[in-house]
């Protein structure tokens, strides 16, 4: 199961995924997409720090954030960034 934080930063909203994320996971992931429209102002960042593994689960995510908003990656996995063609910040 993974835990899935929503924060406003400034002018961003960071998304921080944690534990072992999986498709069980779709509610949470869906409750913190909600989360996100209510207070995202330009640009949503994604942490994926201490998420392991990342899968199917957490790139869809990021992809139906995509679909609405700019989107960076902190911390994943190269896989990801291919899959969701993402830029990484350190």
């Amino acid at each position: 199961m993974a835990e899935v934080d929503v924060l406003r930063v400034g002018t961003q909203v960071v998304v921080r995924v944690s534990g072992r994320p999986d498709d069980r996971d779709t509610d949470r992931f869906a409750t913190a997409t909600t989360q996100v429209q209510g207070i995202v102002t330009s640009r949503v960042v994604i942490d994926l720090a201490d998420a392991d593994p990342v899968g199917d689960a957490v790139v869809d995510f990021v992809r139906e954030l995509q679909a609405k908003w700019r989107v960076r990656l902190i911390n994943a996995p190269a896989l990801v960034r291919r899959q969701c063609a993402v830029g990484e910040v350190s």
